[in-house]
């Protein structure tokens, strides 16, 4: 993976910090339970994009897959020769 790749994943987890922790701080007044429903809903996040990442992977391999298999031409009408 290159340097802007690293990055982006990076500001991925930084992004889910900043959100979780802005919500946090909206709902409560107090720092401990601030920072553990930043952290309980960070997990969260970041595990739900995960799986939606593995998902799409898998889609995508099988569709590679689907398209280096030879096609059977459907379309053509055989010849009544």
């Amino acid at each position: 993976m290159t340097g802007n790749g690293w990055l982006h994943v990076l500001s991925c987890f930084y992004l889910a910090l900043v959100v979780t922790l802005i919500l946090g701080v909206i709902e409560f007044d107090d720092w401990r339970p601030i920072l553990s429903s930043t952290l309980r809903r960070w997990a969260k996040l970041i595990g739900a994009l995960i799986i939606i990442g593995v998902v799409v992977q898998t889609c995508t391999f099988v569709t590679e897959k689907n398209l280096e298999s030879p096609k059977k031409n459907l379309t053509a009408v055989p010849s009544r020769e």
